[in-house]
């Protein structure tokens, strides 16, 4: 976010866990508000850190990214001390609560896999957390073992075939402007099946899907009162889209469809929270495809100077961590970013490039 928000003119700080270099050669100011225990957002750092910017002064506002799908309060708690330049926790906490967000589906005659808040008797459903986010609470619904009980944010939501994808889309409370499409980049990772790693776009979709999307969105942004960049995931199997969640905040896909609009998505964010403003139209894609992926540690490792060196040598490795940083299996370390003439020819290049990356840290 911070890079698209430069990058369309403005000045920013960053307050994230990790403090990756990209950013850091971006933002005016760094804040670190990671817990000391880990990769985890602390929350009395980051509402320090806002209050200490609304004292400053000069800070127009700020905007969430992932990590508080389960904390509405804490957006709450955020925007009493710095503007919150993005969906508010009334939102996020409609969004956020399966049983009512796919009942007001239903109601908009939005078509979406089943879902359950209690668990099922049968097998070929999803075990899922609508308080997290990147696929890292999903897990097979198993009817021979029992299940965590229902509440908060988890439910059960029936498996269906399709391709994973995702619109992005900025609102201004009462319409949506549809920006693009991306593929969504989802596999395995140890026992978790459906990790999200990244994204390639913009892919073109049939005129009838982008249509449907588009009402869509215009649909959940009336219907939730949603501002700024918002990301819409769902299934398409041959031409059917089945939506799978609101992501009422930006979403990974800001990057790889920056070229949609002048000022890119965090331009047109910004717009839309503070002039009420949507972009008239999306671009026509180029022909060309970009896509980005998560890597992730296969094992405990601590990132040496020797390596961390290696990695700002890599002109497609991004979100480079600082020499020093320790990971556990499964911690995301860097991305990778690739662009080519389609889909398949992406995805060649990052398994390529996702392969020399792991090779460098076996060694």
């Amino acid at each position: 976010m911070a890079e698209g928000l430069v990058a369309a003119g403005f000045r920013a700080d960053a307050a994230d866990c990790f403090g990756d270099a990209d950013t850091l050669a971006v933002v005016d100011r760094w804040h670190g508000c990671g817990a000391e225990d880990g990769l985890a957002l602390s929350p009395s750092r980051l509402l320090t850190v806002l209050a200490e910017l609304a004292r400053e002064g000069g800070v127009r506002g700020w905007i969430a990214g992932s990590g508080f799908e389960g904390r509405a309060d804490l957006l709450a708690q955020g925007a009493a001390l710095l503007p919150l330049l993005g969906n508010g926790a009334a939102a996020v906490q409609r969004v956020r609560s399966p049983a009512s967000f796919y009942g007001r589906l239903a109601a908009l005659g939005i078509a979406h896999p089943p879902i359950r808040v209690e668990p099922p008797q049968e097998a070929g459903w999803l075990a899922k957390d609508a308080w997290s986010s990147g696929g890292w609470q999903v897990r097979r619904h198993d009817p021979r073992r029992p299940s965590a009980a229902a509440g908060g944010g988890r439910y059960f939501q029936r498996e269906q075939a399709g391709t994973p994808m995702s619109a992005l889309f900025v609102a201004d409370g009462r319409r949506a402007r549809v920006l693009g499409f991306t593929r969504q980049l989802v596999r395995a990772l140890g026992r978790r099946p459906m990790i999200h790693r990244g994204c390639i776009g913009p892919i073109a979709v049939a005129d009838a899907v982008a249509e449907a999307l588009r009402a869509i969105a215009d649909a959940l942004t009336a219907e939730f009162d949603l501002r700024g960049v918002n990301g819409i995931d769902f299934l398409l199997d041959r031409g059917a889209v089945s939506l799978l969640e609101l992501n009422p905040r930006p979403v990974a896909s800001i990057g790889v469809l920056a070229a949609a609009v002048d000022g890119g998505p965090m331009g047109a964010h910004v717009a839309a929270l503070t002039e009420g403003r949507l972009p008239s139209t999306a671009r026509v894609p180029s022909g060309v495809v970009q896509g980005c992926e998560a890597v992730f540690a296969r094992r405990a490792l601590r990132l040496g100077p020797e390596l961390a060196e290696r990695l700002a040598s890599l002109p497609w490795c991004h979100d480079r961590p600082a020499a020093g940083t320790a990971f556990t299996w499964g911690d995301p370390v860097c991305s990778i970013s690739a662009s080519g003439a389609d889909v398949e020819a992406v995805e060649h290049a990052l398994r390529r490039q996702r392969r020399a990356l792991t090779d460098l840290m076996e060694q």
